[in-house]
C-alpha cells in the first residue's frame, strides 16, 4: 500500500522545516507543503491529502477559512482530517519567542497522529 499523504501548511518556513522533519522521524509519509490557504486548496484540488496540519494565521486565505472551504467542498475531502497548529509564548519567558504548540516533541507529534487520525500503519 501506498504511503499516506501528508500537506503542511505553515507560512513560516522554519516551523514548517520542523514540522516536516519530526513527520519524517515518525514514519514514511509523502509530505507535501504549501505557505498560504490558497496554495493548500490548489494542492488539495490537484490531489488530496489523507491528513493536513495547518496554521491557522497565514497569509493571503487564512487557516480558518481554508478549512471552511475544505469542509464546503464535495466529496470525501470534505472530511479530511485537519490539525490546527496554533502558537503559543513560552512560560517564563518575557521575549515574544513562540514555539509551535503541536509541535514541542516527537513524542507529543506521534501521539497526536495516533490519538486524531485513524491509521493503519502498514
Amino acid at each position: 500500500m501506498s504511503c499516506k499523504k501528508i500537506l503542511v501548511v505553515e507560512d513560516n518556513e522554519d516551523n514548517r522545516h520542523i514540522l516536516v522533519y519530526r513527520l519524517r522521524k515518525i514514519g514514511d509519509f509523502d509530505i507535501r507543503e504549501a505557505a498560504d490557504g490558497q496554495e493548500a486548496l490548489g494542492l488539495i484540488a490537484q490531489d488530496p491529502p489523507d491528513l493536513m496540519f495547518l496554521d491557522l494565521k497565514l497569509p493571503v486565505l487564512d487557516g480558518w477559512e481554508t478549512a471552511r472551504r475544505i469542509r464546503a467542498m464535495q466529496g470525501s475531502v470534505r472530511n479530511l482530517p485537519i490539525i490546527a497548529l496554533t502558537y503559543r509564548r513560552r512560560q517564563g519567558s518575557q521575549r515574544k519567542s513562540r514555539t509551535l504548540a503541536l509541535v514541542q516533541s516527537s513524542r507529543e507529534l506521534r501521539v497526536t497522529l495516533r490519538q486524531r487520525v485513524s491509521w493503519q500503519r502498514h
